[in-house]
């Protein structure tokens, strides 16, 4: 503000500025205790919404997954249609995962007279849950997430997956029904060669339902089997299983064992190859119809067997 003085005619200038804004300025910024606050507040608003993130990150993956599952089982409708049989568990020395492949819009291997593969297999991403994460899609038998049912065992020949019918199985060999039995499930992955060169065969969360244990005799009854296996049985050392299906003595997610001395012919024919997953609480399946259910582990295991077979007249079971 300008103001004019009386007696000497100068002209002075005073200021107006608030005294109380200098004080201001200078206590301006963040105390100890308002800066603990926000951090506190940043810390639960990130605890709230990180699991609500992996929670929808882990619901697209199971999509994914029950996805997977719907495509392979239409490839293999599709392979009906021309062949009038299902791709397995082979024919004309391919194996199933190289006869769906043209119907999944990929390219197939070619295989000499022999069985031998004589170009270079590829990652397939349909053959892999993401949720796996050692799985890689390619079409050795390891790199797979998804297997076919073999029912009971090989020793019944009495799943989807049929190796001692006359032939491959066709739709008219599933007298239960399309809708009640089971084609393919999840089944975890083997783990890299390198990184079986590093594991140690005392970390039960990397072996548990990878690898094939024993039970201490053969026994013909599968639920006393299933039990020694699940609660009695003994590791081996590391060992992964290799066999190019699964089977319906165990229920979800439980324990993989031959049936006794693993040298003896009964021991490997009516061993438990059981379905697994990195999905808490169950595994995804297929039927035979195309339709994708997720099964949790407590599934009543006569239930779980009942639907793993294609002749066990129990239509309408499931």
């Amino acid at each position: 503000m300008m103001i004019m003085s009386t007696d000497t005619g100068r002209i002075q200038q005073k200021s107006t500025k608030h005294p109380a804004c200098g004080a201001k300025n200078a206590s301006a910024g963040f105390t100890i205790l308002e800066l603990i606050v926000t951090i506190g507040v940043f810390a639960i608003l990130m605890a709230i919404l990180l699991p609500a993130v992996q929670n929808a990150r882990e619901a697209a993956r199971r999509t994914q997954c029950s996805s997977n599952l719907r495509q392979i089982m239409l490839a293999c409708e599709n392979h009906v249609d021309t062949f009038r049989f299902y791709p397995v568990p082979s024919a004309e020395h391919e194996p199933w995962t190289f006869r769906i492949l043209p119907y999944l819009e990929e390219q197939k291997p070619k295989v000499d007279s022999t069985g031998q593969v004589v170009t270079a297999l590829d990652d397939i991403a349909t053959l892999r849950c993401p949720t796996d994460p050692h799985v890689t899609g390619r079409l050795e038998i390891g790199g797979l997430s998804y297997y076919p049912s073999d029912g009971h065992g090989r020793a019944l020949s009495n799943g989807f997956y049929a190796t001692k019918s006359p032939g491959p199985t066709k739709p008219s060999d599933i007298t239960d029904g399309l809708s009640v039995t089971v084609a393919f499930s999840e089944r975890q992955s083997q783990v890299s060669p390198r990184e079986l060169a590093t594991a140690s065969a005392a970390d039960e969360s990397q072996w548990q339902l990878r690898r094939i244990r024993r039970t201490s005799h053969f026994n013909p009854d599968y639920d006393a089997f299933a039990d020694e296996c699940e609660y009695r049985s003994r590791p081996p050392g590391i060992s992964q299983i290799v066999v190019k299906k699964f089977n319906h003595v165990q229920t979800p997610n439980r324990l993989s064992c031959t049936n006794g001395n693993r040298n003896s012919s009964q021991s490997t024919d009516y061993m438990a190859i059981t379905a697994s997953s990195y999905h808490a609480g169950g595994v995804y399946v297929v039927f035979c119809d195309g339709s994708t259910e997720f099964l949790n582990d407590s599934i009543d295991r006569s239930v779980w067997r009942a639907i793993g077979t294609r002749n066990g007249n129990e239509a309408g079971t499931f």
